[in-house]
């Protein structure tokens, strides 16, 4: 299920794009690192004041990855993109396929960023299925962002997603996962995927799981941090091996 490799993952000049990369640390058991670079969805997403995260903007999303031959059927999609609101990561949760039918899993979803540019980090969710409960918080004396909600995963039609936008270098957080025992995990065996855009196209540059087992999965978290853009000099500098991050190859 997991095959690793030490490689470079940050783009050459020609696959940069000018927004800067995110560096991705997983943290279930045998996870990796991984570096983002972000491609441009601006102005289509968002197109609307924080938090709305309309259905076509998600399925914008969607059609722009599986232009590019990514998969993002009953996984969740991990991606860091410019758009109209500045730099955001996105999770995506399933592909977005029609209307919600029913839950196949429940997930809750909490995340919490630290705002260090302190200009203003926003987060944004699309829940199709109906929340149990969302709260979200922002602290512009502490320059943290923090959200909770549960997700209803519906394998068989709308996908969800949750997204930090107006990120600047310095500015880091983290997403915690976690399957509701009971409700079911259909659809999420699959795990993780980390995409990012080089050379033109979005691409999977690796994979990752939640603990436990795949038809028991428990809990997974990431850590993420805006980097600067590398200057060309500087990858000649430090060369992209030293870098030593890890990524898994794509299933």
């Amino acid at each position: 299920m997991r095959a690793g490799v030490f490689v470079g993952v940050v783009g050459v000049a020609a696959g940069i794009c000018g927004a800067a990369p995110i560096i991705i640390n997983e943290s279930a058991v045998g996870g990796g690192s991984f570096v983002l670079n972000p491609g441009t969805l601006s102005p289509t997403v968002f197109g609307a004041p924080p938090p709305t995260f309309g259905n076509n903007a998600l399925a914008f999303i969607h059609n722009q990855l599986m232009g590019d031959g990514v998969n993002t059927d009953n996984i969740i999609t991990v991606i860091a993109a410019d758009t109209d609101h500045g730099l955001a990561l996105f999770a995506l949760l399933d592909q977005q396929s029609g209307p919600f039918t029913s839950f196949n899993a429940r997930l809750d979803v909490s995340a919490v960023a630290h705002d260090a540019s302190a200009n203003g980090i926003n987060g944004w969710v699309n829940d199709d299925g109906g929340e149990l409960i969302q709260i979200a918080n922002a602290n512009p004396i502490a320059n943290t962002y923090t959200f909770n909600t549960t997700f209803q995963w519906d394998s068989n039609g709308t996908g969800d997603s949750f997204a930090n936008s107006n990120l600047d270098v310095g500015d880091s957080g983290s997403l915690v996962f976690n399957m509701l025992p009971g409700f079911g995990a259909t659809g999420v065996s699959r795990g993780f995927q980390y995409v990012s855009y080089d050379n033109g196209a979005w691409g999977v540059v690796g994979t990752g799981g939640f603990n436990g087992t795949p038809g028991n999965p428990t809990s997974t978290s990431f850590d993420w941090r805006v980097v600067p853009v590398p200057g060309s000099a500087a990858l000649g500098a430090v060369g992209l091996g030293v870098l030593g991050l890890r990524r898994r190859r794509a299933r």
